[in-house]
């Protein structure tokens, strides 16, 4: 949802062949998880104030992407997180999301 290149370039091939594929940063850095707004900073030593879809300009673009994704989950009662998730799996049976946290009450 958050990188979609590989639905046109890689998808296509592993369904034919019948690998599985292993998304990286299937929460795409934790934005899909509604945590961050517009007014989200990110510290120099955090690894998203180096991506540059997280700098102030791109992130209030960005954000419009996770304002849908939180209007469907409000709807279905669910977390951001839970929507982009299952919109991942829907694409191919064969994709394994491995989501990481720091903090175990995630």
């Amino acid at each position: 949802m958050w990188y979609r290149a590989p639905e046109k370039s890689v998808l296509p091939t592993l369904k034919e062949l019948g690998i599985g594929f292993v998304p990286f940063s299937p929460l795409g850095k934790a934005i899909l998880t509604g945590r961050f707004d517009q007014n989200s900073t990110f510290d120099s030593d955090d690894f998203r104030s180096q991506i540059a879809r997280f700098s102030p300009d791109n992130l209030s673009q960005n954000l419009q992407l996770v304002d849908y994704v939180k209007l469907l989950a409000d709807n279905k009662n669910v977390s951001p997180a839970q929507i982009a998730l299952g919109w991942l799996l829907a694409q191919y049976d064969g994709i394994v999301p491995i989501p990481g946290t720091k903090k175990v009450e995630r």
